[in-house]
């Protein structure tokens, strides 16, 4: 199924249902990028094989994600949420180690996708 749509929101979902085989997910998809959005952070797609929330010297609030070498689709899903989580624990703790912050955005993921079928 082709979507043509000028909205860059839209674009986001086409992309991820399309190129990530997500297209069963379209509406959780969609709900959870207004979720993000209306939080004041904002999601991309790259065919890198990196996936980040920006390294920002402010609150980092973009959120890339990787659409190439994914295995299991609905790691796609999983990766926004983990970043999301990032984008979250903000500020970060200065005591914190590079685990704890892992754990932290696991956990406020965890958070969100009970949210959503």
């Amino acid at each position: 199924m082709t979507y043509i749509t000028r909205n860059p929101k839209e674009q986001l979902v086409n992309a991820l249902c399309a190129n990530g085989h997500l297209e069963i997910y379209r509406e959780t998809i969609n709900d959870l990028l207004d979720e993000i959005n209306a939080a004041g952070a904002t999601v991309s797609c790259n065919n890198v094989a990196a996936l980040n929330i920006d390294p920002s010297e402010d609150r980092p609030s973009h959120i890339r994600v990787s659409m190439i070498q994914v295995k299991i689709p609905l790691n796609i899903v999983w990766n926004i949420l983990h970043e999301f989580g990032h984008y979250q624990d903000y500020p970060r703790a200065p005591e914190h180690s590079t685990i704890q912050r892992e754990i932290t955005a696991w956990e406020l993921a965890e958070q969100l996708v009970i949210k959503y079928p």
